[in-house]
This record gives C-alpha cells, sequence and structure tokens, in this order.
C-alpha cells in the first residue's frame, strides 16, 4: 500500500443536509414561538409595575399564578430548544500545522474558516500567524439590527403612549362615532363600541411594545454573547497544569450558540506536546498538514495516529506531499520517507495556492470533515 494523494472530495449525505435544514427551521418557530409566549408574562410584570405606579392592587387567583408560570416555562423551555436545533451537535477540530509555514498556514486556515459552518469549530496552538476567528459577521449583524429594530419599536410605542398621542386617537375615534349616531340609543352603542376597540387597540400595543422589547432584550444577549466568544478565541497558557483548564474551556465555548469558529491556544514551547494531548482529548477530529516531514510531524503522527484511528484528515501543499504517493519514497531512510511509512495506506487531501485551488480545497475539506464519524 501508498499513501493516496487526492485533490478533490465529492459531496455525500444529502439526506444529512436536509435533517440539518428541517432542524433549523424547526428551531426559528420555536425560538419565534418562545418570544411571543414571553409576552404573556412580560406584560403582567408591565401590568404589576402600574398598579404599583397607580397606588391600586393587583390580584390574581391561584389557577392565574399557575398559568402563568407555565407560560413563562414554556416560551423559556421553546427558545432553549430551539436554539439548540439551530446550532446543532458541536464537534470540536484540532488543527496541527508546521510554525512559521506561511503559504500552507494562510491555505489551510481560510479553508477551515470556510470549512466550519455551523457544526465544527477549531482550535490550534499559536505562532502568530493564525489570527482567531469569531462568530462571524453574518450573526454580529443579526444581533445589532435587533437591538436597533427592539429599540426603535419599543422606543416608538412607549412614546407614543407618553406623549398622548394615543389618548388623542381614541378621542378622535369616540367623536366621529358619536358624529355619525342619529339617536341616544346610536350614541351609547357607539360609545360601548368604540371604548371596547380602544382598549383592544391599547392591549395590542402594549403586547407589540413587550415583544419589541423581548426582540431589543434578544439582540443585547446576543451582542453580549458575541463578544464572550471573541473573547474565548484566544488563550494563553503558561503552566502545563493548566492544560487541563484551558481544554475545557475551549470545549464549553464550542456548545455554546454563539461560538469561536477558530480557537488559537498559545502555550510555551517547553511543553508543546503535552498541551496537544490534552487538547486531543476534547476534539473529535484532528486536521494534520503533513506538508513539511519535520521531527515534530512525525511526532505528531506518531502519537495522533493511535488516538485519532478513522477521525483524522490529512492536508498537504500539492508539490510537497507528491512525492509520498511513490513507492520508492517509503524505502528511503530520510524524514519524508518515515513519513510515508508512518502514512501508509492514508489519503492526503492536497491543496494549492491559486484562489481557484483553495475554493476547491475549502469545499473538499468541509466535505470530508462532514464525514468524520462520531467518536
Amino acid at each position: 500500500m501508498t499513501v493516496r494523494i487526492v485533490e478533490r472530495v465529492p459531496a455525500h449525505g444529502a439526506g444529512r443536509t436536509v435533517v440539518r435544514f428541517v432542524a433549523v427551521t424547526l428551531g426559528v418557530l420555536l425560538v419565534s414561538a418562545g418570544l411571543v409566549m414571553a409576552v404573556v408574562p412580560l406584560l403582567a410584570v408591565v401590568v404589576f409595575a402600574d398598579s404599583l405606579r397607580t397606588g391600586s392592587q393587583m390580584s390574581m387567583s391561584g389557577q392565574g399564578w399557575q398559568q402563568l408560570l407555565i407560560f413563562t416555562a414554556l416560551a423559556g423551555a421553546a427558545v432553549w430548544l430551539g436554539l439548540r436545533l439551530i446550532r446543532g451537535r458541536r464537534r470540536i477540530g484540532l488543527y496541527l500545522r508546521k510554525f512559521g509555514f506561511a503559504p500552507t498556514t494562510n491555505t489551510v486556515s481560510f479553508a477551515l474558516r470556510r470549512a466550519a459552518g455551523r457544526t465544527w469549530r477549531l482550535v490550534t496552538l499559536d505562532d502568530s500567524m493564525v489570527v482567531p476567528v469569531g462568530v462571524g459577521t453574518a450573526k454580529r449583524g443579526l444581533s445589532t439590527l435587533a437591538v436597533l429594530v427592539g429599540v426603535g419599536l419599543a422606543g416608538w410605542v412607549v412614546w407614543y403612549f407618553i406623549s398622548g398621542d394615543a389618548a388623542a386617537q381614541e378621542q378622535r375615534n369616540l367623536d366621529n362615532a358619536l358624529a355619525q349616531a342619529d339617536s341616544a340609543g346610536d350614541r351609547l352603542a357607539q360609545t360601548v363600541g368604540i371604548a371596547f376597540i380602544n382598549a383592544l387597540g391599547t392591549l395590542m400595543l402594549i403586547i407589540f411594545g413587550c415583544l419589541f422589547a423581548l426582540i431589543m432584550i434578544a439582540g443585547f444577549a446576543a451582542r453580549r454573547a458575541a463578544s464572550r466568544a471573541e473573547g474565548i478565541a484566544r488563550q494563553s497558557v503558561h503552566r502545563e497544569h493548566e492544560i487541563g483548564a484551558a481544554a475545557g474551556r475551549l470545549a464549553a465555548a464550542a456548545r455554546r450558540t454563539f461560538a469561536p469558529r477558530l480557537m488559537v491556544v498559545s502555550v510555551p514551547t517547553s511543553f508543546w506536546q503535552r498541551a496537544i494531548h490534552g487538547l486531543a482529548q476534547v476534539c473529535d477530529v484532528v486536521v494534520i498538514d503533513v506538508s513539511e516531514p519535520t521531527d515534530a510531524l512525525l511526532w505528531e503522527v506518531q502519537h495522533i495516529k493511535p488516538m485519532f484511528a478513522g477521525r483524522w484528515v490529512l492536508v498537504g501543499a500539492r508539490e510537497r506531499v507528491a512525492a509520498l504517493a511513490h513507492p520508492q519514497t517509503a524505502l528511503t531512510g530520510s524524514p519524508q520517507g518515515l513519513l510515508a511509512r508512518l502514512l501508509d495506506g492514508e489519503e492526503i487531501l492536497a491543496y494549492g495556492h491559486t484562489v481557484l485551488d483553495r475554493q476547491v480545497f475549502a469545499e473538499s475539506l468541509r466535505h470530508r470533515l462532514s464525514a468524520v464519524g462520531r467518536r
């Protein structure tokens, strides 16, 4: 057997894509339903605050409190389950490459950012060449938009009531109705009807105001989560006993709805091997760039291969890994020959450095990662 070099990995698992689309759609619907249901407890808070302001007492039966608690629990459960469906089951990948090798680092980092998507979150050791990647501009933009929309619309509802426009509109509705009445009975009926319509309109405005306030709160929470993810994206380990805690933080961060896509861990060279072992304990897959057969790479392959049997992805620069596919290479005593023997029977996904090569490689890497089994 010899090393196999491939440059394209076809897409597979269309059914999985459909299931993922259905799950995300259902998650969006559940989050929306949860926000709508959350209007009820928020409306109760508004009524309670108004009763305190006016000095009146707000009375509610035991059954009413029970129903309010049920609505609150259902709203929270719907939002939580919806976010879980949107997020999916996150998986963590460990990216190992030669430090200081700019061409391959840039190419593979670009591909990993494209391949991560919703499912994968990646971690690598630091040599100041890999820039951590946060939650993405789309999520930050949506959270900012939610804040602006929520603040604007909720503020308009509050201003509508404070400025007296609501009371003026109710009076205009009543005056127009009375002007069209022909008798005392008609005037009484119009007064009752308009009073009901005005009350219903006021209630609807309050409900919409609560909904807009919830959108604003959700937007603020999302912005805060995105900022926290940006901070978690870079970790520093100064002592060997800190590796386990750092790996645990990265694993917890990857499970959050707003999680950094590429996390960078700075470790001293004195215990980088121990750091790789510690990070590997929380990772589902490892991506190794085998372009340069250094002593460090040979050590990584020797120790990672038994840990990630069937769950590693080998990549390499096309012009540098081509020789590994020749049977004669494995017969030499060079580092490249030793690497060829260690990788006997394995498959390497090759890449080039042109724009088209990078795009093809990113797509193929995404397909390869999606095919990796769970541990």
